[in-house]
């Protein structure tokens, strides 16, 4: 595996978003899969975030120049009624990631949400406070406080929606669902009362690649430019 290249560990690689961003790094990175899931290809590995052992093994193993945490538990409603394992997940898996990317010295980049805001006013700031009203925005504004803590460097990306087709089956991605109820002849039912500023796939991972590579740290709010005045991050 070893090349000139920095090694970048994908965790949540088999992701909607991971397997996206593990097409587009593999040009600028040597990239290495990590998914909760065994994979049986060499640049896999094994690695579970609820578990701290699990992890260290995996930073022993790859010794990581960059770490993109991706990885979450983001059913909104499975996070409310499992919420011991919302926080195993989100938040004290952060904290072990964050630890070992700390301890190898390592760049950090992680995925939040718009989720941490509760949806009141039109346009969110990086500087706006958390106010989040769900378990799933609750933890992850615990890990955003937990990671720029641990990893003073750490880039934060919060994300109020992406879409795009997935790059490889089994993801959550919206327009996938969407495309197999339309094929189905299935109804879709779809809230009125939402707004969110989306952005596709492809444009995301290209401007997450242009935060590393400039060197960049902090929180970073990523979404499409806005429409219209009722146009607001939920």
């Amino acid at each position: 595996m070893t090349t000139d290249k920095p090694r970048m560990l994908i965790i949540g690689a088999r992701g909607f978003r991971g397997a996206h961003l593990t097409c587009a790094a593999a040009g600028r990175f040597e990239v290495v899969r990590g998914d909760r899931v065994s994979q049986a290809r060499p640049e896999s590995i094994q690695i579970d975030v609820t578990d701290e052992a699990s992890v260290n093994a995996a930073f022993e193993s790859t010794r990581p120049d960059v770490v993109l945490l991706l990885a979450t538990l983001s059913d909104i409603d499975r996070c409310q009624t499992e919420r011991d394992l919302a926080y195993a997940v989100n938040v004290h898996g952060a904290e072990h990631v964050a630890n070992a990317t700390a301890r190898c010295h390592a760049r950090l980049l992680f995925t939040s949400s718009a989720a941490i805001f509760d949806g009141g006013k039109h346009g969110y700031s990086e500087d706006d406070p958390a106010n989040p009203v769900s378990i799933y925005g609750e933890t992850k504004a615990r890990t955003e406080a937990a990671v720029l803590g641990i990893v003073l460097s750490a880039v934060i990306v919060r994300i109020a929606l992406a879409i795009g087709f997935a790059a490889t089956k089994g993801t959550n991605s919206l327009l996938d669902s969407l495309a197999e109820l339309w094929a189905a002849d299935r109804a879709v039912e779809m809230p009125t009362f939402e707004y969110r500023n989306p952005i596709d796939a492809v444009t995301l991972c290209s401007f997450i690649l242009q935060l590393l590579n400039q060197g960049a740290h902090g929180v970073f709010h990523v979404a499409q430019e806005s429409l219209s005045p009722a146009t607001s991050w939920v």
